[in-house]
């Protein structure tokens, strides 16, 4: 992705990376390479949406530190199930360039939740403060560090 022409990739509104959920991770989906061709793909105002349900990995602070690698700030978001709707358990990041269109995003998820039916405190989110997330590494084509992201057994 480095020194890509802006005009040479189209700008998307939405860009949703969902490879994650299985027990394997494609490693390459997280470098920092990888997230400066995603957002080198974003509209100025678009939206990257990484779904990172994993039962074997915790890929929420990797994300979010590869986000502010390239100026992108990110929210936390965990949805619960919610049979009647067809809707699993689900944990995504979604990352912008501005923390304003995050915020407004809470605010809509929460309204849309009355809107089902459905308790909007069952829906978690939480904004990425920087400090929380700087320890992490950050991931190359070069290095990356599976194995500190396992979850612990309980």
């Amino acid at each position: 992705a480095r020194g890509l022409a802006r005009n040479a990739l189209r700008e998307w509104d939405v860009v949703v990376v969902a490879a994650f959920a299985g027990a394997a991770v494609p490693v390459h989906l997280l470098t920092r390479e990888s997230f400066e061709y995603y957002l080198a793909s974003l509209a100025p105002d678009g939206l990257l949406a990484v779904h990172v349900s994993s039962r074997h990995f915790d890929l929420f602070p990797l994300v979010a530190r590869m986000g502010l690698t390239v100026g992108l700030e990110s929210v936390w978001v965990s949805t619960p199930d919610v049979p009647r709707h067809q809707s699993q358990q689900a944990v995504w990041v979604l990352l912008a360039r501005n923390g304003r269109q995050l915020t407004a995003l809470m605010s809509t998820f929460k309204k849309r939740y009355r809107e089902l039916g459905i308790n909007p405190a069952s829906i978690r989110m939480s904004r990425t403060q920087p400090v929380d997330v700087m320890h992490v590494p950050v991931w190359t084509d070069d290095y990356s560090d599976l194995f500190s992201l396992l979850r612990r057994l309980r």
